[in-house]
């Protein structure tokens, strides 16, 4: 975990700061859950490790999945009780398997990051278009809330999930597509009166931003890479 904290960078040090004080500060003042509050802060962690290429992101991602799971199924969201517990962290475990075993050195935090073909980007992509009918129909039988928003949310996480799990950059742009569409998600009970989950909310605008630096930065990364090889 130490070789996790060294070599930052101000503008990462400082997203981290926003996004645990903020997740703290907002969880307080609206008097949410204990879950929500621990929930928002493993994945800021996850968040900005990964946007960093370090493997120590998957422990913090998968408690914060199974926290998440949890608030879903109480707030009837299905479509992610569904999309947690059969495909993100079958996948975030798979994704540490991987990382750990590509990483650059063997007492390196860091993954070495992979170039896909376009075959391993499209196959993926399609197979969810195609999935995606299945899932809106399940979802529906459900009773789920937000049935579009949520059936297209379960198509783009597990993309982004998978290609992550690859180490390929492109899952920097799915990620980038899922904070945007969680935020509607959560916005919803909100614009209702409810408070409760405000947290999930704004780590999620927190992500985004993430997100978008995590793009420049794996791009960043691959380009300083492959000039070593």
């Amino acid at each position: 975990m130490k070789n996790s904290f060294k070599d930052w960078t101000l503008f990462e040090k400082l997203i981290l700061t926003l996004g645990l004080s903020v997740t703290a500060a907002v969880s307080i003042l609206t008097h949410s859950t204990l879950l929500s509050l621990i929930n928002g802060i493993c994945n800021i962690l996850n968040s900005v490790l990964s946007a960093k290429g370090k493997i120590s992101n998957y422990y913090f991602g998968i408690i914060g999945n199974i926290i998440y799971l949890y608030i879903s199924y109480t707030t009837r969201y299905y479509s992610e009780v569904i999309t947690v517990l059969f495909i993100v962290l079958p996948i975030s475990i798979y994704g540490l398997i991987n990382w750990l075993k590509g990483r650059r050195n063997e007492e390196s935090d860091s993954v070495s990051i992979n170039s896909p073909t376009a075959k391993a980007i499209l196959i993926p992509i399609l197979s969810q278009v195609v999935m995606s009918v299945p899932y809106y129909l399940m979802l529906k039988h459900f009773n789920s809330d937000l049935l579009i928003v949520s059936a297209f949310g379960m198509c783009v996480t597990i993309l982004a999930f998978y290609f992550m799990a690859k180490a390929y950059t492109v899952f920097n742009y799915f990620f980038i597509i899922n904070a945007i569409t969680r935020m509607i998600m959560w916005i919803v009970p909100m614009l209702k009166g409810d408070f409760a989950n405000v947290p999930l909310f704004l780590s999620n605008l927190i992500y985004l931003i993430n997100d978008i630096y995590s793009l420049f930065n794996w791009k960043r990364m691959e380009k300083q890479q492959n000039q070593t090889r």
